[in-house]
């Protein structure tokens, strides 16, 4: 049986490295905050939120994992989705690249290729345009881990758990 315990814990460790990239941080430019910590449910989501068309110009990351493929008792593969979404009036930068370019770009960096999460390097499926509503629009992110079933990697047995 898959552990959907590593569901949490990847969008934990994902939530961390992005409040960490200077980059992400400067880039969703939230003037409201003291520390990049203070982007965790304001700016950056655990799940999708989508904010409605009266909101304040914001930048969004909102993160989801699904386990997508039970392969065997062992083996399962946890498909990664990111949104990354602005306010259309934000959108652009000084610099010649769009808010959500920059912020998908600077993801890729941290995750395309990293063997930190699962059992295999994460592989970038997809990047394909969201529009949650007429104020905002951005990108979906698709990645896929492949992992292993830490339920049965820690001696736990299906016979012999909650009888």
């Amino acid at each position: 049986m898959a552990n959907l315990q590593q569901i949490m814990d990847y969008k934990t460790d994902l939530i961390r490295l992005f409040v960490n990239c200077e980059e992400i941080v400067n880039t969703i430019d939230n003037p409201n905050i003291e520390t990049p910590d203070e982007l965790i449910n304001q700016n950056i989501f655990k799940d999708l939120y989508i904010p409605d068309v009266q909101s304040a110009t914001k930048t969004y990351i909102c993160i989801g994992a699904y386990v997508y493929k039970v392969k065997d008792d062992l083996n399962l593969s946890v498909e990664l989705h990111i949104w990354v979404f602005t306010h259309q009036d934000i959108m652009n930068t000084a610099f010649g690249y769009t808010r959500v370019d920059y912020i998908q770009n600077q993801i890729d960096k941290l995750l395309n290729g990293n063997f930190h999460y699962g059992i295999d390097e994460i592989r970038l499926v997809s990047s394909k345009m969201f529009r949650p509503n007429a104020k905002f629009g951005g990108v979906e992110l698709v990645y896929i881990i492949p992992d292993i079933n830490q339920s049965r990697c820690n001696g736990f047995d299906r016979d012999k758990t909650h009888n």
